[in-house]
């Protein structure tokens, strides 16, 4: 399960700083959540806070565009016929989101971007074949 605790701490009117760590249940180090949110006007907010950098333009008091960036970390176990395998994963997501209130409780989000994925070092167990798992595009099987 993952877990993420943050907490705000003023700076100045506009500027507040953000500290905390994400830790998953098999990543072996906590990751840092460390960074500045910065209100530029009523309209930008600058959050250059890792791991989720972005730029949120607010274009009315129901709509916003939101270009940013992500790293997204986790792991899972998996029981195979003779061992217990973990898999921890990265992703890396570059994208925008448009998001829209029509009225109280009720959102539309739509997003589009690009992401890149990359795993450790892991066996799946699949019948009778270890599937190895190193990084995206790259998926070797050997016979067990």
């Amino acid at each position: 399960m993952p877990v993420d605790l943050t907490t705000g701490l003023p700076i100045a009117r506009n500027l507040h700083g953000v500290i905390g760590f994400g830790n998953s249940r098999f990543y072996h180090h906590p990751l840092p959540i460390l960074g500045v949110l910065w209100m530029v006007n009523e309209h930008v907010r600058i959050e250059a806070i890792y791991p989720e950098p972005a730029v949120v333009f607010t274009l009315s008091a129901t709509r916003s565009l939101r270009l940013g960036g992500e790293l997204t970390y986790g792991g899972f176990s998996l029981d195979g016929p003779t061992r217990r395998a973990v898999v921890e994963y990265e992703s890396y997501r570059v994208g925008a989101v448009w998001s829209a209130e029509w009225r109280p409780g009720l959102k539309l989000e739509i997003g589009a971007g690009v992401w890149a994925f990359s795993t450790t070092a892991a066996a799946l167990f699949v019948g009778g074949v270890v599937t190895s798992l190193f990084t995206a595009g790259e998926n070797k099987t050997e016979a067990m």
